[in-house]
């Protein structure tokens, strides 16, 4: 049994026919990574309904999203300081009503995180506590609360973070897990605050995934396998994890010494006493604001590679240890998760990865990842290939352009060996290797924005390094801070650039 029969009656056959087993294409975009006439300093949510406009234009049904998560400042966006809350810096305020304003920030060719969230923090500040009273009496916001269970106890946490100058929650008092009632009091507004802010994210992402639903593009939203090890979630469930370990990566090519991420590892067996209660509650909130998601490193389900917090990635070990108990681990996480969430979920399992675990999980129908400078050839493969995502590039890695440029070994595609690997990509062998992504066996095609702008000079860097999204194993201020040059207004006017896209995924 091959292809669509084949999914259709695996256990994610009712997930496939939500989103369609056949081939779908459609681009990579960090949020933050957007801009347009209205947005200030950073890509915004309501920056997506433009973005869905012109992926419909250019013949395409997905957009993938990188995790939309609050990370309380930090600019990685799988740095998560909630499993559930969206990050505000993502706000589009000119859309709040009654908001006005002539606040701007200068134009930067990368993203100043501080200079955004000062002037945004200022300007919804001010707006709150101009119409305070009547967002809490509206009939959207008591919704909301009802549905949020979890809001309100995550505004108190943002709260005693600010009371606490943002320390980890490991260096606050004792007596801060049950605050006071005076101190509750006291914090009342900034509660306020924090819950009325999560209020304005839902209500504006609702409104991209409907809008989405309508012009038949899906939203692919990516949850983090992991969350920060000062995150809510440690705070308020600490039993759900084992502080004395940090998540990391073994050496490989990108990171030679590994990588050390310094957040915690799960306690899997506290999570099945619970229920999986908590990873439910994930499941339960994607599904508002997607039509299908990623799994972050799903290679973590099966088992975890663990470091002690402070030291090198390389002098970590696997967990768990027993590799027997890696595929039994790891399906039974996948099958609670397909039987809870009518999502299609996706599994990133790029690495060091034992051929089971991507077997695993194509035998429940859950496509792995195909990351096609390591791989040939491109447009072969095993009967379930088509439960895959194949692309060229990812926010971890160079793009197409900086990779031609670096690596001049020998290469997946048969056509490299025919091509001079010592002058820049040309027009017409960006556009074949693209063309090429868009043909494989998988169902689903997906590249980074950067891939298709960098055919056009006046639409990318020069430099194509300048174009990469983050350099895994690193800490700098280059890193999660890419933003596009054409604003989103620009890619909408841009009938060369869908001309060309559209031609690329046509049949060939």
């Amino acid at each position: 049994m091959k292809g669509a029969e084949f999914l259709l009656t695996s256990a994610a056959g009712e997930h496939w026919r939500r989103v369609g087993a056949h081939h779908h294409h459609g681009i990579a975009v960090p949020l933050f990574s957007l801009h347009s006439e209205k947005s200030l300093g950073i890509g915004e949510f309501l920056d997506l309904l433009g973005l869905i406009d012109f992926v419909k234009a250019c013949g395409m049904d997905v957009i993938q999203l990188l995790p939309l998560n609050d990370t309380g400042g930090d600019s990685s966006p799988y740095s998560a300081l909630s499993a559930s809350a969206l990050n505000p810096i993502h706000l589009s305020l000119y859309a709040l009503p009654g908001f006005s304003s002539t606040a701007s920030l200068p134009a930067t060719p990368r993203i100043n995180y501080e200079a955004v969230w000062a002037l945004k923090s200022h300007l919804l500040h001010t707006y709150v506590e101009e119409h305070l009273f009547e967002i809490l009496q509206s009939s959207a916001f008591t919704a909301f609360l009802q549905a949020n269970a979890w809001v309100e106890e995550y505004a108190l946490f943002k709260a005693l973070r600010r009371h606490y100058h943002f320390v980890p929650w490991e260096h606050w008092p004792p007596e801060s897990r049950h605050p006071s009632p005076a101190l509750q009091q006291e914090l009342k507004l900034q509660i306020e605050f924090e819950i009325i802010l999560q209020f304005f994210c839902a209500q504006q992402l609702t409104l991209v995934k409907q809008y989405a639903t309508q012009n038949s593009v899906l939203l692919m939203g990516d949850l983090p396998i992991l969350v920060s090890r000062s995150s809510f979630s440690t705070w308020k469930r600490p039993e759900l994890f084992d502080l004395n370990w940090s998540v990391g990566a073994p050496p490989d090519l990108y990171a030679k010494e590994g990588q050390n991420w310094e957040v915690p590892l799960y306690n899997w067996s506290a999570h099945e006493l619970d229920g999986f209660a908590w990873w439910k509650q994930r499941l339960n909130i994607a599904k508002r604001y997607y039509h299908l998601y990623r799994i972050d490193h799903v290679l973590g389900l099966f088992r975890f590679w663990v470091i002690k917090p402070g030291n090198k990635g390389s002098e970590g070990h696997y967990v768990p240890e027993d590799v027997t108990e890696w595929l039994p681990l790891g399906t039974k996480l996948l099958q609670m998760m397909l039987q809870h969430c009518p999502l299609l979920p996706i599994g990133e399992d790029i690495g060091k990865v034992p051929h089971e675990i991507p077997r695993a999980m194509n035998s429940l129908g859950i496509p792995n990842t195909r990351f096609m400078p390591w791989l040939f050839p491109w447009s072969e493969g095993k009967d379930c290939e088509c439960a895959s995502v194949s692309f060229l590039s990812t926010h971890d890695s160079e793009v197409l352009r900086e990779w031609w440029q670096t690596h001049t070994e020998a290469h997946s595609c048969a056509a490299y060996h025919q091509w001079s690997r010592h002058e820049p990509l040309s027009f017409d062998q960006h556009l074949t290797l693209l063309r090429e992504s868009h043909h494989t066996g998988s169902f689903f095609h997906i590249n980074p924005l950067q891939e298709y702008l960098g055919l056009f000079p006046h639409l990318s860097f020069v430099d194509p390094a300048m174009e990469r999204v983050n350099i895994p194993g690193t800490i700098s201020p280059f890193n999660w801070s890419f933003r596009f040059i054409p604003s989103v207004e620009q890619l909408q006017a841009d009938k060369l650039l869908q001309k060309t896209i559209r031609e690329l995924i046509l049949p060939v």
